[in-house]
């Protein structure tokens, strides 16, 4: 078998319907896919002809220690991460296997865009444009398909669409157990310490829902930050970068407000205008001028969030804390 795609649930819901919907759409069918889930869900499941295999966790796993599990009951050769929450291009798998073919590399890596499903709602469409920003998301390419970059080598992918093969995986170790978010890093570390590449590949593409509201949003990027934080206060390779820390620089400057008012409003001036100026760089803005003048704040508050996630991951102590297990859908 060439691929076993990996899919770690909490519980039945109708985004991984849709997901098994679209695996059932692959043009190639040289694939198994198996869930891991704590909850025992498997016969609500509809059927799509798909090898399916269902593990099931008497306790509650994060996603890491899951897709672990699905990878040590795995019988394809290489290894398919994609959530539950997103669902693939019909031609997914086919360019994944021609790509690995040509490589002919254990340690060549794939990753794809996880792009704006059709039918996101009006807030999921906000959010979108604070990742999909050129101006003021360092990792937008992750969300949309550029095909000026692809195939060029990246150092860090998230999980949502990753494809690595087995025996490179588990002479990894696969992902790091204690973390989450950030196990994907974690392993995109190891995979650059141990010379393996990881790949852009524009046209492997899967569709990616985002959170629901404005709250669940900034949850999901305060944990971002604080992970990324932990990982530059550790020395990571991939996350000892200045760019990660400029929102908790710009999280700082609000204090400037006690020093210098006229300052403070003068920054803050800059940077929403800055935001307003992205306009020009928008197709079919007649159809989002609401969306837009509301992403403006969501990436306001965006950046906030992260700088203080970023700020809070640099005290050691935070490490400790138990992960609540869940996607703050």
């Amino acid at each position: 078998m060439f691929f076993s795609v990996i899919i770690p649930v909490i519980d039945y819901n109708v985004y991984l319907e849709k997901n098994l919907e679209y695996l059932s759409k692959q043009n190639i069918n040289d694939f198994e896919v198996i869930i891991v889930s704590e909850n025992n869900f498997k016969n609500k499941l509809k059927k799509n002809n798909l090898n399916l295999k269902f593990l099931f966790s008497e306790k509650i796993l994060r996603p890491g220690q899951k897709r672990n599990l699905g990878a040590k009951n795995s019988q394809g050769k290489y290894l398919v991460f994609i959530d539950d929450d997103a669902y693939p291009k019909d031609n997914w798998l086919e360019t994944a296997q021609k790509n690995l073919l040509s490589y002919n590399n254990d340690k060549i890596v794939l990753g794809g865009p996880g792009i704006l499903c059709e039918d996101e709602n009006f807030f999921g469409k906000c959010i979108d444009l604070f990742f999909t920003s050129n101006y003021f998301y360092s990792d937008s390419y992750r969300y949309k398909s550029l095909a000026k970059l692809n195939k060029q080598q990246m150092d860090d992918w998230p999980s949502v669409n990753f494809i690595i093969s087995k025996k490179f995986f588990e002479d990894l170790k696969g992902f790091d157990e204690i973390y989450w978010p950030g196990e994907d890093s974690k392993l995109c570390e190891k995979i650059s310490l141990r010379y393996g590449k990881i790949i852009y590949l524009s046209d492997m593409i899967t569709y990616h829902y985002k959170r629901s509201n404005l709250r669940k949003h900034l949850k999901q990027i305060f944990r971002y930050g604080r992970h990324r934080g932990i990982f530059f206060k550790d020395g990571d390779i991939n996350s000892f970068k200045f760019k990660y820390s400029i929102p908790s620089f710009f999280l700082l400057m609000h204090f400037s407000i006690f020093i210098n008012i006229k300052f403070f409003f003068t920054f803050i001036t800059m940077y929403f205008l800055t935001l307003i100026l992205e306009v020009f760089k928008m197709d079919n803005i007649k159809n989002k001028k609401i969306i837009f003048i509301i992403s403006r704040f969501y990436i306001y508050f965006s950046h906030l969030a992260y700088g203080a996630g970023f700020l809070f991951g640099l005290i050691p102590q935070f490490l400790k804390k138990k992960y609540k297990s869940s996607l703050y859908r």
